[in-house]
């Protein structure tokens, strides 16, 4: 098994061989979650969403972008995020445990 390290928040994992050969999303990161939020910030960086949009789906996924590292220069890509200030209320992150439990 290979030893690699996770593309947003720089932790060792380990990672069967066949998922690196596939190019599963084990391949880059050490959890669904951090997959999902690599891929938001390169969105954001691409310019496929916006800053708001970014936020909201940081939010509903439950991860601070500023845990983003510099492995692969994610840091930079979310840094709009970090920059802008809202006057506004962001929504309090809620995962999706607790979401299941509220109902």
């Amino acid at each position: 098994m290979p030893k690699l390290e996770c593309q947003w928040c720089g932790t060792a994992y380990d990672a069967c061989v066949d998922s690196v050969k596939l190019g599963s999303w084990r391949a880059s990161a050490c959890c669904s979650e951090h997959y999902q939020a690599k891929i938001i910030a390169l969105d954001l960086h691409a310019g496929n969403i916006t800053v708001d949009e970014a936020r909201q789906m940081f939010d509903v996924l439950g991860i601070d972008p500023a845990t983003a590292t510099a492995v692969i220069g994610l840091d930079k890509c979310v840094a709009p995020l970090l920059k802008q200030t809202n006057d506004k209320l962001t929504p309090q992150a809620v995962s999706r445990k607790e979401k299941k439990r509220r109902r």
